[in-house]
Formats: structure tokens, C-alpha cells, sequence
């Protein structure tokens, strides 16, 4: 009984902190992108251009 009841305790604290955190992460990574949006488009430009073969790979 002891076991369980930390069991749904420690559980309970995970979910809380997974709440409480994810909204810090969330904005975190939404500012990233925003400051390198350009970066990042980039990427994904020269990506599918090099998958589709229309610039040699190093």
C-alpha cells in the first residue's frame, strides 16, 4: 500500500513539473526560431535541394 501510494505521489510531482516546465520550454524555443527563423529556412532550403539532387554534395 505504502508502495503504491508513493508511486501515484512521485507520479503526480512528474506531471506537475512536466506542466510548470513545458511552457518555459515552449518559449524558449519559440524565441529561438523567431532570432533564426532566417537560419533555419535556410537549412530546410539547402536540404531539399541537395535531396532533390539540384546541388552536388560535398
Amino acid at each position: 500500500k505504502k508502495y503504491q501510494a508513493n508511486k501515484a505521489t512521485i507520479a503526480a510531482a512528474k506531471k506537475r513539473y512536466y506542466n510548470m516546465n513545458r511552457e518555459k520550454i515552449l518559449t524558449r524555443q519559440k524565441e529561438y526560431d523567431e532570432k533564426n527563423r532566417e537560419k533555419i529556412l535556410a537549412r530546410q532550403r539547402l536540404y531539399y535541394a541537395r535531396r532533390a539532387g539540384k546541388i552536388a554534395l560535398d
